[in-house]
């Protein structure tokens, strides 16, 4: 029997990307599984520059900012750095009236994602992107 007040999901260790959501239960057709503010929501021409995402990520909190850091940039690898534009390409969701923005979230972003999805989201742009 399906129990909606247990948490459905729980962070684990993924082999090729860090860490990732993963269902610990059924999941109800319709069921919320999480609310959350991104850590950055920016337009999607800013996505690409290094500098734009950098100075944003300035503007939050030292455990945000790790956060952030901690997520997967899958251009990374032994010798080659993450960088903040390879986390954002790695883990946004576009997001807007028109996906317009970009939405880079500490636990949604860990969630298996592509451009074929059987997840929906919304978005409450009145509160930035939440």
């Amino acid at each position: 029997m399906v129990q909606p007040d247990v948490p459905c999901y729980k962070l684990v260790p993924h082999p090729s990307f860090g860490m990732g959501m993963v269902a610990t239960r059924d999941i109800l057709q319709g069921e919320v599984i999480l609310t959350e503010t991104p850590l950055l929501y920016m337009p999607m021409e800013d996505v690409e520059s290094e500098s734009e995402i950098l100075e944003r990520l300035a503007e939050l909190t030292e455990e945000e900012q790790a956060a952030f850091w901690a997520l997967c940039d899958m251009d990374a690898s032994e010798g080659v750095p993450k960088t903040a534009c390879g986390v954002v390409n790695t883990n946004a969701f576009t997001s807007g009236v028109n996906s317009d923005h970009s939405a880079t979230y500490r636990l949604i972003s860990r969630f298996n994602h592509s451009c074929i999805n059987n997840l929906n989201r919304n978005t409450h742009y009145e509160e930035g992107g939440k």
